[in-house]
């Protein structure tokens, strides 16, 4: 079968930590501990440093950096919307682009953040498919013409780490309203497959591993429930979410099993009325068909960086990122120590900072995005240009 690749770009913006966490400046009026008269002015003297490979930029604006930190740890995360939104204006404003996608990371080592947040948010821009949902336009750029959605990430080694494939896949959903038993868990979990066998990045167990105890009790033999999504980058695309981003047809996508009136007893465990059956034939009658298929569909994605920091990013931080953009859009299968070197950043070998990471998150193989999306698309970091 005859594919068509539509390309799909993708901006990622990095917020870069300095040496202190204390400090104020970056506040904005939706928060509890917000200060709304200092919303404006977030930004306004910082300036943008281009990357070596052009392929990512810093804008340097320390009090602004060490509010965020802060907040991050007090508030939850999409209470910083607006102030990422800022950001992101101030930076189409001076580099004009076609993207797809927006990222924006606090580079937050886990020591820095009191909680080790693993955390993030995706506001949606722009979503043309038909059949993932209902979709309200909430903002636009007139200089991100292609601008589909953008993504805030809590941590320096969040890009590799996660959770970027799961906001990623949050630019198709899960807005789906229908079936009824289906839609009351994407509601319960805010936008995730909740007490489901979906079984991706966006939550639900693992097919296969659901034991029934009687009684309404219920157990799985591996993994856990995931009823809000994942956090880390281990976990494949389930064949549910490939359709809804148009890299799997409906053929591929086998029943789901729903609870129906889950109550959680722990990670794996849970009581519920019962256990019903859908399939992507109740999933199409009640959304209808995804438009553009998968034949149609875009297969591969463009990316470029943007760092938001207190200083000015050394060439070995540089380095970070660009290992980190290399290996989440490597266009293959990839291992990590394919791409990162012992070149030292903040004191300690980079590939032993993502070790550490992945050792404490007790995850497995950590997945690139080919990967991911089992090698049915790719990415690539785009070159930014400023206007003069």
């Amino acid at each position: 079968m005859q594919q068509t690749h539509w390309p799909i770009r993708l901006v990622i913006l990095f917020c870069v930590s300095g040496a202190a966490l204390a400090g104020a400046g970056c506040a904005e009026g939706t928060g509890p501990n917000s200060n709304a008269n200092q919303q404006d002015d977030c930004g306004a003297d910082g300036f943008f440093q281009m990357a070596p490979s052009r392929q990512a930029v810093a804008l340097v604006d320390p009090p602004c950096f060490r509010d965020l930190l802060r907040r991050s740890e007090v508030e939850p995360t999409v209470f910083l919307q607006p102030t990422v939104e800022q950001f992101i204006v101030r930076f189409a404003e001076q580099f004009p682009n076609d993207a797809d996608f927006v990222l924006f990371t606090l580079d937050a080592h886990r020591e820095q953040l009191r909680f080790n947040a693993v955390g993030g948010f995706n506001i949606a821009i722009n979503i043309p498919e038909a059949g993932l949902g209902p979709f309200v336009s909430v903002s636009s750029f007139s200089t991100l013409p292609n601008l589909r959605s953008y993504i805030y990430l809590a941590r320096k080694d969040s890009l590799v780490l996660g959770p970027s494939l799961h906001e990623l896949a949050h630019g198709w959903g899960v807005r789906l309203l229908a079936p009824e038993v289906l839609a009351q868990q994407v509601t319960d979990s805010e936008s995730h497959w909740g007490f489901s066998s979906a079984g991706g990045q966006m939550g639900g167990w693992l097919p296969g591993t659901l034991i029934d105890l009687g009684d309404g009790q219920f157990e799985l033999s591996s993994g856990e429930v995931a009823s809000g999504g994942r956090s880390f980058n281990s976990v494949p695309y389930a064949p549910l979410e490939l359709y809804l981003m148009g890299l799997a047809d409906p053929r591929e996508v086998d029943p789901i099993q729903v609870a129906i009136n889950p109550t959680p007893s722990s990670l794996f465990q849970f009581t519920a009325d019962e256990i019903v059956e859908l399939t992507i034939d109740d999933i199409i009658t009640a959304n209808g068909r995804r438009v553009p298929s998968a034949e149609d569909s875009q297969r591969h994605f463009k990316l470029t960086l943007i760092v938001l920091t207190d200083h000015e990013l050394n060439d070995a931080e540089w380095k970070f990122y660009q290992d980190s953009m290399d290996f989440f859009s490597a266009e293959a299968v990839a291992d990590i120590d394919d791409f990162f070197t012992p070149s030292e950043y903040a004191g300690q070998p980079i590939r032993d900072f993502i070790t550490q990471s992945e050792q404490e998150a007790s995850v497995g193989i950590l997945m690139n995005f080919c990967r991911a999306a089992r090698r049915r698309a790719t990415l690539e970091f785009i070159p930014l240009n400023s206007n003069p």
